[in-house]
């Protein structure tokens, strides 16, 4: 049913379905395993890498890519492959961490660059001591 919620959101492309679909999907896997520890700690993981996942959307080309990311994952669910379904997660968190990192470099050195645009230039000359 989640798996399904997610590849209905993927298809969609909509970025706030596809984030309630894995909000649901996350949520679910966390409680299958009856450990209400952890899933508080799964679930706390899962909010942290969300910040991840939902800011390298931002970057050009990265939704497309996600998405192909999240179908192999879902792939590997459906046909109940352990091991490919791990390296699908790794690799979409892993390209997810990889490309938010270069979003906040890339928005730190715009921040950098207007900062020393914003430098104090006189108009005028001092002339002598003031």
């Amino acid at each position: 049913k989640h798996v399904d919620g997610i590849a209905d959101a993927l298809v969609s492309g909509d970025p706030s379905q596809i984030k309630a679909s894995k909000n649901s999907f996350f949520n679910a896997f966390a409680t299958s395993a009856h450990n209400e520890t952890l899933a508080s700690y799964y679930l706390q993981l899962v909010a942290r890498m969300s910040f991840l996942w939902t800011s390298s959307l931002m970057i050009p080309g990265r939704p497309a890519e996600s998405i192909r990311e999240m179908n192999s994952l879902l792939s590997a669910l459906r046909t109940r492959n352990p091991e490919a379904a791990q390296a699908a997660l790794v690799l979409y968190n892993q390209n997810s961490k990889a490309i938010s990192m270069y979003g906040l470099r890339a928005f730190k050195e715009g921040q950098d660059s207007r900062s020393k645009n914003l430098t104090y230039q006189p108009k005028h000359k001092v002339i002598g001591n003031a």
